[in-house]
């Protein structure tokens, strides 16, 4: 018989590990039909045993302690119990439980229904999927790109039956992940759980949504971006860089929009005589079209590629399956190290026509147009370079208010016509 008690964090915690070899199970009191099997080398496995109507009893494995807390395993026990209940043979027993979905299955259906809806750019959340939760698909290497590998922090968890995933497993996800200084991305990740699970709670799938229940970590709002005493360095260092990415890394910091979009520019989508880009629904954040002005170098570089043209559909064309250029990573590192500049992101690039935009006193309106910003907090992070700039203008006129009080002929005379 085996040993019974109420199973608690503290008890499990204070179990002595059997001998070599030997396995120990112990029962829950509270819980009819929940065991724990102890094993030598310290694995404490939660599962499910209980008779099934017309067979013997059948075992079903929940997962390990401390990953599945108790309170998560009698939950989970309450609903394997009464399927093994309701079964008519152990052969439906075991369909029965194995006829849940899993969580890549669940992933895939909400992918795929985010993709018909044009709602999500599915490129971004299969990249986050592979990298953090489910499989990294074994594809050949491109020619000149970094190999992909999962992170230390990033699990795959396509396997597991949905209700396998707690609040506790994820939030022990979101702590790895923002241990290794991506708090951010942990936030995305945990964000991209709750849009599973929501999607499956639309369709009476699953009946709760474990993501709602993990703390996010703060997350700071970045402001770095290519500043003046970087800038001739930068500049140098991107007319030295190879193509494509020369012409790519131009027009992200000349046009300020996203890198994924820029990287699948289409020349269909560009009018070079009006210098206008229609970017589209599906390569725009929010899914709606946008249509942003393109001017300067961006237009220089994109009229000389037109001349040259290598790809009658992509501006940026690529080897990979999706045609076009999508792993700037190496050729970034490459730039910053010859400029001799830390810690910018290619995202910051974005920030950085935005930035110079305020300091010149660009209304915040107009900001948000130029960079496609279809939500105004998105460009709140340059209302403080904004400030700067108009305090700039306003010094002006205190040092005219200065000269004119010690010396009257220093009055400046009234500026005639608008001023943009």
């Amino acid at each position: 018989m085996e040993p019974t008690f109420n199973f608690t964090e503290a008890k499990l915690r204070a179990l002595s590990l059997p001998s070599a070899g030997q396995r120990i199970t112990y029962r829950d009191t509270k819980q009819p039909g929940l065991q724990l099997r102890v094993s030598a080398g310290g694995a404490k496995t939660f599962s499910v045993y209980r008779r099934v109507r017309n067979g013997p009893p059948e075992r079903i494995t929940i997962g390990r302690w401390p990953d599945i807390t108790v309170e998560e395993a009698r939950r989970l026990a309450v609903g394997f119990v009464a399927k093994l209940a309701s079964a008519e043979s152990p052969a439906a027993a075991r369909r029965a439980v194995r006829g849940e979905m899993t969580f890549g299955e669940l992933y895939e259906a909400y992918l795929a229904d985010r993709v018909t809806a044009g709602k999500k750019r599915p490129d971004l959340i299969r990249g986050l999927w592979e990298l953090y939760l489910g499989r990294l698909p074994d594809v050949p290497r491109k020619a000149h790109a970094a190999e992909r590998k999962k992170p230390a922090e990033g699990v795959d968890w396509s396997g597991k039956r949905v209700s396998e995933i707690t609040v506790t497993t994820l939030a022990q996800l979101h702590r790895r992940v923002c241990a290794a200084g991506k708090e951010r991305t942990a936030n995305k990740v945990i964000a991209l759980v709750r849009a599973v699970y929501g999607y499956g709670l639309n369709h009476r799938i699953v009946t709760e949504n474990p993501a709602v229940g993990v703390t996010l970590a703060p997350e700071g709002e970045r402001s770095r971006f290519v500043e003046g005493a970087e800038l001739p360095r930068f500049l140098a260092a991107l007319e030295a860089e190879s193509q494509p990415w020369r012409d790519y890394f131009t027009v992200l910091l000349y046009v300020g929009y996203r890198r994924a979009a820029v990287a699948a520019m289409r020349w269909s989508d560009l009018d070079l005589k009006a210098g206008v880009w229609r970017v589209p629904g599906e390569k725009a954040k929010n899914g709606d079209p946008i249509i942003l002005p393109i001017a300067g170098p961006a237009l220089t570089t994109l009229l000389a590629r037109n001349n040259d043209r290598q790809s009658e559909q992509w501006v940026f064309p690529g080897g990979g399956r999706a045609g076009h250029i999508t792993s700037p990573r190496d050729a970034w590192s490459r730039l910053l190290a010859r400029a001799e500049i830390d810690n910018l992101w290619l995202h910051d690039l974005r920030r950085t026509l935005g930035s110079w935009l305020a300091m010149s006193g660009v209304s915040l309106p107009a900001i948000g147009r130029a960079l496609g910003h279809k939500d105004s907090r998105s460009t709140e992070v340059y209302a403080r370079l904004q400030t700067e700039a108009v305090a700039g203008v306003v010094r002006i006129a205190h040092d005219a208010i200065a000269a004119a009080a010690s010396d009257p002929a220093a009055i400046p005379s009234p500026r005639t016509g608008k001023e943009s």
